[in-house]
C-alpha cells in the first residue's frame, strides 16, 4: 500500500517508497500518547486534507487488528463508536488510559485531546517535502502529469438494500460474513474467507416496487448493473442453488473467458456467479 516516487538527485532511477494516505493515517494513530484523543478531522488537517474525515475514518477501519490505538480517535464532540459488532469497546480501552466521559457520554475532550507539536504532523515530514518538491517542479517546467492512476485492486461493491438481517442472511449462504457495522452511516461490511468484500447500504426504501430500476423497467438508466463473483464449479453452484431454493434468473450462458448464471438477492440486486476458463488466474 505504498506509492513510489523518484528520489532527488544522486540516487538516479532510484526510487523509494511513499507512504500512502491510509499508512500515514496509521502512523499518526500510532502517534497518539495513551490518555490522549484526537479527532478524525485532526488527522485529516495533520494529513495536509489527503484524506478527508471520513477517509480517516475508513483508514481506521482497514487497519489490521491490533495494528493501531485506534480507539484514540473519537469525533470533534468527543462522540464515540457504537459499533454493534462490539458494543462498549471503545469506551473500555479509553477508560483503561484513564480518559474522562461527561455525563452524556462523550469524551472530555478539552482535558485529553491531543496536541502535538507542529512537526508532529505528517504534512512536515521528509516525504511531504518530496512530495511538495516534486510539485514545484512539475510546475516550474511544466513536466506533464501520468495520463493514468494506478490502480491496484478491486476493493469492493456497495450495494443497496433495505432488510441488514435478510440481506446478511442471503449472502451468508455465499460465505460472507458480518466485519463491521457503521455506528453513523447505514453500512454493514460483509467479507469472505478469500477476502472478497461486499458493503451493504441498508437505506433502500421498503415500500418500494420489487422490481429493480437498473434492470427491470423499459427505460434503462444507468449505473452499476450487478456485482460478479467467481465460483469453483458451475454445476456444483447449480445443485447448491436449487438445495437453497434460489432461482437461477439468466445463464448458464458463454460471456468471453468463463460461463455465468445470475441470480437475484432479496432486494432483486443482480448477482452473477461466474466459472473462469481453466488457467486464468482467480
Amino acid at each position: 500500500m505504498t506509492t513510489r516516487v523518484a528520489s532527488g538527485a544522486g540516487a538516479a532511477g532510484e526510487e523509494k517508497a511513499e507512504p500512502s494516505p491510509f499508512e500515514r493515517v496509521w502512523a499518526l494513530v500510532r502517534r497518539i500518547p495513551r490518555g490522549k484523543v484526537a479527532s478524525y478531522g485532526q488527522l485529516s488537517r495533520m494529513m495536509g486534507g489527503r484524506l478527508s474525515p471520513v477517509g480517516v475514518g475508513w483508514a481506521l477501519r482497514a487497519a489490521k487488528p491490533g495494528a493501531i490505538p485506534w480507539h484514540r480517535v473519537v469525533a470533534a464532540s468527543g462522540a464515540i463508536s457504537t459499533d454493534a459488532e462490539s458494543p462498549g469497546e471503545q469506551r473500555r480501552l479509553l477508560e483503561r488510559e484513564r480518559v474522562a466521559f461527561r455525563a452524556d457520554g462523550r469524551v472530555d475532550v478539552e482535558a485529553h485531546a491531543w496536541r502535538p507539536r507542529a512537526s508532529h504532523g505528517l504534512a512536515r515530514s521528509p516525504a511531504w517535502h518530496r512530495a511538495a518538491e516534486c510539485c514545484a517542479r512539475r510546475a516550474r517546467h511544466r513536466i506533464p502529469m501520468s495520463s493514468s492512476l494506478e490502480i491496484l485492486a478491486f476493493d469492493h461493491v456497495g450495494i443497496r438494500v433495505a432488510d441488514a438481517p435478510r440481506s446478511e442472511a442471503f449472502y451468508a449462504l455465499f460465505g460472507f460474513e458480518v466485519v463491521f457495522r457503521d455506528a453513523k452511516e447505514p453500512v454493514v461490511i460483509l467479507r469472505n474467507a478469500h477476502g472478497v468484500e461486499i458493503n451493504l447500504v441498508v437505506n433502500a426504501d421498503p415500500t418500494a416496487p420489487v422490481s429493480n430500476v437498473l434492470m427491470d423497467v423499459a427505460g434503462k438508466h444507468s449505473g452499476i448493473t450487478h456485482v460478479a463473483l467467481v465460483v469453483p464449479d458451475l454445476d456444483e453452484t447449480v445443485r447448491f442453488l436449487g438445495q437453497h431454493a434460489i432461482p437461477i434468473t439468466g445463464g448458464p450462458v458463454r460471456l468471453g473467458s468463463g460461463t455465468s448464471l445470475f441470480v437475484r438477492d432479496p432486494d432483486r440486486n443482480v448477482v452473477e456467479l461466474r466459472v473462469r476458463d481453466a488457467g486464468r488466474p482467480v
